[in-house]
């Protein structure tokens, strides 16, 4: 199937064009390219861009015939209509009813992107007044002159191909360009008003059913059904503390909220990618390198490593050392890919000294060993643990390893420090559990005996006060960090190796 795309060079139609391709179908992109980019075409026999104003396109004369237009093209953002309405009226109506001409002169049906900002009125802004002129043209055409069309609602947009620079990026693509580059974020009010963000995917996949199941003559909301206050999405980033807050701007919504049951019911649409979630998988995926920023990734793996060992073989690694573990867990459930990462960790930086502290059952600290072991690294590695408890695995480890020391002492006590300090004195790996708060004594105990361009290793709790002071002391002591999520769907093969 044919299928036209306006504004297929932008945020949402990039993703869109994706996933038509992935299906099957042709596709041609119209775009003017006032926020569309070049970078985002996609290198495929299929699809044809053309750039072009949407006032240009003369429908009496246009030489495709595509069963579908998905019209996403128009001036986004609120703040930005403000200095030029009649820009936004020009491109979000006119562009539209030409689109709708378009539409009737070729038999052909139609989606129209609308906005979630359309339930904050009509004349909150010159935005919300543009598209919802686009939203009733639409209406009025499928009602009375037989225009098959649905509209669909988008709820803050976020994700891949998101603009991150200029006036007319989002809150989420605005602060992950101002946090790579080491510029403030800001917070425009007292940071309580309260946005649904749903991701592209999401939205893709909801734009998508409605050409799959031919349900036309609707009006859907895509909304993820949550909302979160900009305060909590930068305690989401860690920088709630470094926000800067000013004046609020006129013209935004205090909320947004799908609550709008249709597309679940008709679609059958589930969103499934959840904001916090999302953040995480970035944050989860940075390195902090000498001087250099902090780099973040939010482009996920989607399926797990390869995994090329066997947990049951490891030296070690039985019930006799944990009488709870289950090894189900840790050869073939959601460990699977961490035990991959920490392989992929060792094999690379072959570390001559590991610390770890938290050693509980003993399990990641085998985990260590074998792997070193198996690519011949001779190293050291040292375990301090405060709990009486885990000695018994403890010594049942040395049994096997005669590089294992462990040792029964607290963070807080000079004994640690004393044994820093004269017998380990620089460390290349550091591995802790970042859970838990009350390890923020690990951290401030361990990073002074750091190799220069040696790695923490953080497990879990990426949202933790630890994870936090961590990202501060690797930044500011030019020590490299790697967070290392606990399941599969929070962060994959991570780090910067």
């Amino acid at each position: 199937m044919l299928i036209l795309v306006t504004g297929g060079a932008g945020f949402v139609g990039t993703n869109l064009i994706k996933r038509l391709l992935k299906e099957g179908h042709e596709v041609v992109s119209i775009d003017d390219y006032s926020t569309g980019k070049k970078e985002n075409h996609i290198n495929h026999k299929n699809v044809q861009y053309i750039k072009r104003d949407l006032l240009d396109i003369d429908p009496n004369d246009f030489n495709y015939k595509p069963a579908l237009i998905y019209h996403l093209a128009a001036k986004a953002r609120i703040q930005p209509s403000f200095e030029q309405p009649e820009e936004y009226i020009r491109v979000n109506y006119e562009g539209t009813y030409n689109m709708i001409r378009l539409a009737k002169k070729k038999n052909i049906s139609l989606i129209y992107a609308g906005s979630s900002s359309h339930h904050s009125g009509k004349f909150k802004n010159p935005y919300t007044f543009s598209k919802d002129m686009g939203e009733d043209i639409v209406k009025l055409y499928r009602e009375h002159f037989n225009l098959r069309a649905s509209i669909v609602r988008f709820y803050n947009v976020y994700g891949p191909h998101q603009l991150t620079e200029g006036g007319y990026t989002t809150l989420i693509g605005r602060w992950i360009h101002n946090i790579e580059t080491n510029q403030p974020c800001f917070i425009y009010g007292d940071g309580t008003k309260r946005r649904d963000f749903t991701h592209v995917e999401d939205i893709v996949d909801g734009l998508y059913k409605i050409l799959e199941l031919g349900k036309y003559g609707h009006d859907f909301e895509l909304g993820r059904g949550k909302n979160y206050s900009v305060n909590e999405v930068a305690e989401f980033f860690g920088i709630k503390e470094e926000v800067v807050y000013e004046p609020g701007k006129p013209g935004e919504a205090q909320s947004t909220l799908c609550t709008d049951s249709k597309a679940k019911e008709i679609l059958g649409w589930v969103p499934t990618i959840n904001l916090e979630d999302y953040i995480q998988n970035g944050i989860a995926n940075f390195n902090v390198i000498a001087n250099d920023k902090p780099s973040i990734s939010f482009d996920h793996f989607k399926t797990q490593p390869e995994v090329t060992y066997n947990v049951n073989e490891f030296k070690g690694f039985t019930t006799e050392i944990d009488s709870k573990l289950d090894n189900d867990i840790w050869s073939g459930g959601d460990y699977k890919w961490k035990i991959e990462s920490i392989k992929h960790i060792i094999n690379k930086l072959k570390p001559k000294v590991i610390v770890e502290t938290g050693f509980a059952t003993g399990r990641s600290s085998t985990v260590f060993l074998n792997f070193c072991e198996q690519f011949n690294i001779k190293t050291k590695m040292y375990s301090f643990e405060h709990n009486k408890n885990s000695k018994k695995h403890a010594d049942k480890l040395s049994t096997y390893f005669n590089n294992f020391n462990f040792i029964l002492a607290d963070t807080k006590s000079q004994d640690m420090i004393n044994y820093l300090k004269d017998e380990i004195k620089k460390i290349d790996l550091y591995f802790c559990d970042g859970n838990k708060n009350l390890y923020e004594n690990d951290i401030n105990a361990i990073y002074p005996y750091m190799n220069k361009g040696g790695y923490i290793l953080m497990d879990d709790g990426w949202h933790s006060s630890v994870s936090q002071l961590a990202y501060k002391i690797a930044k500011e002591k030019k020590i490299n960090l790697t967070l290392l999520p606990k399941y599969e769907r929070k962060g994959f093969l991570l780090g910067p190796i």
